[in-house]
C-alpha cells in the first residue's frame, strides 16, 4: 500500500532564515553583487545592504510572508501529491486508473466552475475533498494488493488437502501420524482462514471505494448546481457537510487495510 500522503512539515528553520532563503532574496542578492562587480563600484552593495537589513527586519514576522510561506508549501504539497498519485496509479490496473481520473476530472470540472473568490473562500473545504481522492487512490491500491495476495491461493486445493488429512487420521490411529497430521490441519485451517478474512476485507474495501467515489461525485454535482443558482458562499460548508461522514468511514475501514498490509507482508 502506497499509504495516504503525509501532511507537509511545518519548517523548522527559524523565520529570518527562510526570509533569506527564499529564492527571490538569493536572485536578488546575486544581481547586486554582479551590478557591483560590472560597475566597479560599492554603491549596489551599500544600497542593497540596506534593502535586505530592512527586509530581513520586517519580513519574518509580517502577514504577507506568513501568506507567502503557506503559498510555498501548499505548492510543495501539490508537487509531492502529483507525484505519489502518478506513482501509485501507474501499478493500478487500466480499469481503476480509469476510475480514478474519471472522478478527478468530475471533480476538476465542478471546482472551474466556481469564481476565484468562491474558490479562495472554500479553499479548506475543497482541500478535504483532494484527500479524499488520496484515500480514494489508496483503497484502490490496497484491493489490488490483496487481490494478488489472493491470486496465489488455491482454495479448493487447501480444502482437497483438508479432507484428506482427516481420511488418513480416521484410516490410520497411529498416535505419532495423529499428533503431527493434527498440527498439518491446524495450519490448513488457519491458512484457509485467513484466506476467507482477506475476501471479506476486500468487499469491504471495494464497498468503501464506491462510496468514496460517490460521494465526490455528489459533491461535485452539488457545486455545480449551487454554483449555476447563484447562491452566497456561505452555503458552501453545508454542500461539503458530506466530507466528514465520508473521513470518519475511511477511518473505520483503516484497521482492515493495515490487515492486508500484515498479511502481504507475513
Amino acid at each position: 500500500m502506497a499509504g495516504p500522503l503525509p501532511p507537509d512539515p511545518p519548517p523548522r528553520r527559524p523565520k529570518i532564515v527562510e526570509a533569506l532563503l527564499q529564492d527571490f532574496n538569493l536572485i536578488g542578492l546575486g544581481g547586486i553583487a554582479a551590478l557591483a562587480l560590472l560597475t566597479g563600484s560599492p554603491i549596489p552593495l551599500i544600497v542593497g545592504g540596506a534593502v535586505e537589513a530592512l527586509y530581513l527586519i520586517n519580513a519574518p514576522g509580517s502577514a504577507w510572508f506568513e501568506r507567502y510561506l503557506a503559498v510555498q508549501r501548499a505548492r510543495r504539497r501539490g508537487r509531492r501529491r502529483e507525484a505519489w498519485r502518478a506513482r501509485t496509479l501507474a501499478a493500478l490496473p487500466r480499469a481503476d486508473r480509469e476510475r480514478f481520473r474519471a472522478t478527478q476530472r468530475r471533480l476538476a470540472a465542478a471546482r472551474d466552475r466556481l469564481d476565484g473568490q468562491t474558490r479562495t473562500l472554500a479553499a479548506s473545504e475543497l482541500d478535504r475533498v483532494d484527500d479524499l481522492l488520496d484515500q480514494m487512490l489508496d483503497l484502490l491500491a490496497v484491493r489490488l494488493a490483496a487481490r494478488a495476495y489472493l491470486a496465489t491461493i488455491d482454495a479448493e486445493a487447501l480444502v482437497d488437502e483438508m479432507q484428506a488429512v482427516r481420511r488418513r487420521v480416521r484410516a490410520d490411529d497411529h498416535p505419532d501420524l495423529a499428533r503431527v497430521e493434527a498440527q498439518r490441519l491446524e495450519v490448513l485451517e488457519k491458512r484457509l482462514g485467513e484466506m476467507e478474512q482477506m475476501q471479506r476485507n476486500v468487499e469491504i474495501v471495494t464497498s468503501q471505494i464506491a462510496t468514496v467515489e460517490h460521494s465526490i461525485a455528489y459533491l461535485a454535482d452539488k457545486l455545480v448546481s449551487w454554483s449555476a443558482a447563484g447562491r452566497q458562499p456561505q452555503g458552501l460548508k453545508e454542500i461539503l457537510a458530506g466530507v466528514e461522514s465520508t473521513e470518519q468511514a475511511i477511518e473505520e475501514v483503516k484497521p482492515v487495510m493495515e490487515q492486508i498490509q500484515r498479511v502481504r507482508h507475513a
